[in-house]
């Protein structure tokens, strides 16, 4: 049970990194604005949460509950893995 945790836990901090890397880029390129930044915020407060919250629940020894959380990051972002894979190996044709 433990592996599970700590893979998900990794595929979430990941994820998490992505879209805080993506964030700052975007406040430097002038794409992040105040027109949007409600959206980034909302965005970075769930996509931040996550990890601390399975980490909270692993803590307090509720494995199942941490890894259902975890779950809500980690699988979106390991199937997007998945596809981006699988276009670099398949190399399909857009037309």
């Amino acid at each position: 049970m433990v592996w599970i945790f700590r893979v998900l836990f990794t595929i979430s901090v990941v994820a998490a990194g992505v879209a805080l890397f993506f964030f700052l880029v975007g406040l430097q390129d002038g794409s992040v604005s105040s027109f949007n930044m409600m959206l980034w915020m909302g965005l970075l407060a769930v996509v931040l949460a996550v990890p601390a919250g399975g980490y909270a629940l692993h803590a307090c020894n509720h494995p199942w509950a941490s890894v259902a959380v975890l779950l809500v990051t980690a699988l979106p972002a390991f199937v997007y893995l998945l596809f981006i894979l699988a276009v670099l190996i398949f190399q399909p044709r857009w037309n």
